[in-house]
């Protein structure tokens, strides 16, 4: 799966603008990618494929 359809699944929302991001947003992304996503393995992202 593709970063952009991890992000969508992550916000929710189809669109959203640059302006919508900010550094803790973006964190919380990345706990979200190591925390709950899995590759089509099923295994756990690696912390070097969240960053």
């Amino acid at each position: 799966m593709s970063a952009v359809k991890h992000f969508r699944s992550y916000h929710g929302r189809a669109e959203l603008t640059f302006e919508e991001l900010d550094k803790k947003s973006l964190e919380r992304f990345k706990e979200y990618l190591l925390e709950e996503t899995l590759t089509t393995s099923k295994l756990k992202l690696t912390k070097n494929t969240a960053s």
